[in-house]
Parts: C-alpha cells; structure tokens; sequence
C-alpha cells in the first residue's frame, strides 16, 4: 500500500488530484494507513510499539514525498506561467493613432 501511494505521488501531474486523492485515501481519517493503525491497536502483541513505529515512518515519509511533489508541481506551473506571460521592455511601444474628436 505504502509503495502504491508513493508511485501514484510520482506520476500524478496534477497538484488536485495529487492533493485529494492520493493524500486524503492513504493520510485521510478513513484512509488506508488509519485502518492499518486501528488493527494494530487490536492486535495483541508483545512489542505493540514496533509496527506502530513502522506505521508512523511510512505516514511520515509519504507527507515528504506528497509535499515535495506538490512543490514541483507548483514550482512547474509558476515557470510555465512566467514563461508564456513575459513582456520584453526593450522593444519600442506601439505608436497609438490619435482620435479625430481630441483638440
């Protein structure tokens, strides 16, 4: 489940669906990861702090790679904004034509 979400995290091109999701079905509150977390509470183990342990480093480390993702993302769409927005200011104005009512 852990590497499903991390592949989904690295393709997806799109920061919404990236967000929604990717983040709310494994970190939501009824996202996978939370299952796994309410069954560990029930199991009865010797060393109950172990995979509790390996559950939080896997929550923690795709929050890393969700929000890296989310800033490339980001940082993607702002390049191709400023690349297609930009205005040269060495180039002369256009000579605007007078109005024929203007005295």
């Amino acid at each position: 489940m852990h590497s499903a979400a991390l592949e989904a995290a690295n393709r997806s091109r799109d920061a919404r669906f990236l967000s929604k999701r990717v983040r709310v079905e494994a970190l939501g509150r009824k996202g996978r990861l939370a299952e796994i977390s309410k069954s560990i509470g029930k199991l009865a183990l010797e060393e109950p702090r172990a995979p509790g342990k390996l559950l939080n480093a896997a929550k923690q480390e795709l929050e890393a790679k969700i929000d890296a993702r989310l800033a490339a993302l980001d940082n993607a769409a702002l390049d191709a904004r400023l690349e297609n927005e930009w205005i040269d200011l060495t180039v002369p104005a256009p000579v605007l034509a007078r109005a024929a009512c203007i005295r």
